[in-house]
């Protein structure tokens, strides 16, 4: 099957042919594997289009980023510690330099941000000393339970870095829709 696509450009119009393969008119890709079709007619359980930022962190979602630079800067607990070594030196530099009136605000807000994304995406960051004093919302603590991978993981990682800021960050909306599937 070819699909004409005709694309303006003032003063030209061009055209551009672009070849589908017929197998994939009018089917639905196969779900990843260990993964549960969508709409089995049993469940709920399914993959789902994710919430923009499920996973991810943005510039708005830090609430309040001179107290959360400074406690990046000054490390007063094990997650700040934690998260503080896992910047490059220059972020840190950036840190420290850090005032809420210096023309460095948005460039501090967009190194958080890559930083905590970095972070975010590696390997878990829980450790029950590093968190042992940090209040755990119930999404956190059912997703530790699961030995999360992949997208899930990086959810969790988000979610501990919510949890260990309150103040500092602002909590997405709570993803997790297994309570659905209980009768």
């Amino acid at each position: 099957m070819r699909a004409l696509i005709r694309i303006l450009f003032f003063p030209v119009a061009m055209s551009l042919t672009l070849s589908i393969p017929d197998s994939l008119c009018g089917q639905q890709a196969p779900a990843p594997p260990g993964m549960t079709p969508p709409f089995d007619g049993k469940t709920l359980n399914a993959w789902i289009d994710a919430e923009n930022g499920m996973a991810t962190f943005d510039g708005g979602g830090i609430t309040d980023l001179a107290a959360f630079a400074k406690k990046l800067t000054d490390k007063p607990d094990a997650v700040s510690a934690f998260l503080s070594g896992q910047l490059a030196n220059t972020d840190k530099a950036n840190l420290a330099a850090f005032s809420p009136t210096n023309a460095n605000v948005k460039a501090v807000s967009s190194v958080l941000v890559k930083a905590l994304n970095k972070i975010g995406c590696g390997p878990s960051i829980y450790d029950a000393g590093r968190f042992q004093n940090i209040q755990l919302r119930t999404e956190t603590r059912e997703l530790l339970r699961k030995n999360s991978q992949g997208q899930e993981l990086a959810r969790l990682n988000k979610i501990l870095i919510e949890d260990a800021y309150p103040a500092e960050l602002s909590k997405s909306r709570m993803t997790n829709l297994s309570r659905l599937n209980q009768n």
